[in-house]
């Protein structure tokens, strides 16, 4: 098994490192440029989440909208 770098390091320069680490997701997240979710990861048009949700034996968004609520 190789020896890796940061097996040479002292903790101090692995903690100095981490900390750089974390300043910089943050920084990148804060900026808004962290990774977004992609086009298929969005619901779709309306057609295409009723249709899923009957694929899976829900009911349909027109039924459950125009179902009566219950008596209080």
């Amino acid at each position: 098994m190789g020896t890796y770098r940061c097996d040479m390091m002292s903790g101090d320069e692995v903690d100095k490192l981490l900390a750089i680490a974390i300043a910089a997701v943050l920084i990148e997240e804060s900026a808004g440029l962290s990774i977004r979710p992609s086009e298929g990861r969005r619901e779709g048009s309306k057609w295409s989440i009723d249709h899923r949700r009957i694929s899976v034996g829900r009911r349909s968004i027109l039924k459950t909208k125009s179902g009566r609520s219950v008596n209080r």
